[in-house]
Parts: C-alpha cells; sequence; structure tokens
C-alpha cells in the first residue's frame, strides 16, 4: 500500500481548517453521529472559499463512509458467527485504534501543508 503524500502551499487559515475538519472525526469516538456530520458541515462550509478544504473534505468524507463499513461488516460477521472466532474482536480493536490514529495523522500533517491519503479505504466520493 501506497501512502501517498502531496506537498501543497496552503495559507495558515487553510491548514487551521483543514487540522480541524480531521481533528473534528475523532468527536465520534464520544458522540458516534456528531463525528459523522462535523467533518461534512466544515466540507461543505468552507470549500467553496478555501479550495484545498475540498480534497481534505472529500478525503475524510471517504474515511467515515469506509469506516462506517467496516464496522457494518465487522458486526455482521461477528452476529453470524455469535462471536465464536476471537479474531473478530482483535479486528474490533485495531478498527478502534485505526478509528483514532489515522485522524491525528491527517490532522498534524494537514498542519504541515501536506495533503495525506488515509490508507485502505475506498474512494466513495471523487
Amino acid at each position: 500500500m501506497v501512502f501517498s503524500r502531496m506537498v501543497i502551499s496552503m495559507d495558515q487559515e487553510t491548514r487551521n481548517w483543514a487540522m480541524l475538519l480531521h481533528l473534528s472525526i475523532l468527536l465520534g469516538t464520544a458522540f458516534p453521529v456528531v463525528g459523522m456530520i462535523v467533518p461534512i458541515v466544515i466540507w461543505q462550509w468552507k470549500r467553496e472559499t478555501l479550495p484545498m478544504i475540498d480534497e481534505h473534505g472529500k478525503m475524510a468524507a471517504n474515511f467515515i463512509i469506509s469506516m462506517l463499513v467496516y464496522w457494518l461488516a465487522l458486526a455482521a460477521i461477528g452476529f453470524m458467527t455469535c462471536g465464536l472466532f476471537g479474531l473478530i474482536y482483535i479486528a474490533v480493536a485495531i478498527l478502534g485504534i485505526v478509528g483514532v490514529v489515522f485522524p491525528l495523522i491527517a490532522a498534524m500533517k494537514a498542519n504541515q501543508g501536506i495533503f495525506w491519503r488515509y490508507p485502505y479505504i475506498y474512494n466513495w466520493i471523487r
């Protein structure tokens, strides 16, 4: 898997909003629906005035959708197997860690002016 990074010259306002957009995904750890809505609201609100926010918003939305699909798949597998396989618990733990670590990395990179693509996600929105 290639972790692409693109260094882009962004002004400080764009960097701050991009960082906030990625960090707002972490609201989902405490308030699941809020962690899905707030990044999309920031993206839609700022994408006209700050063009690079559009790319960050698409990436964040793709991450949210992909994580939702992964959680639903794990829930279905866990339900069908009644949790008999211990691997499902490991997969849930890994997915939980990824759901926290990847937005943190993306926020740090956005603050540095680097567009970081989340690994292992499908580009639902192009």
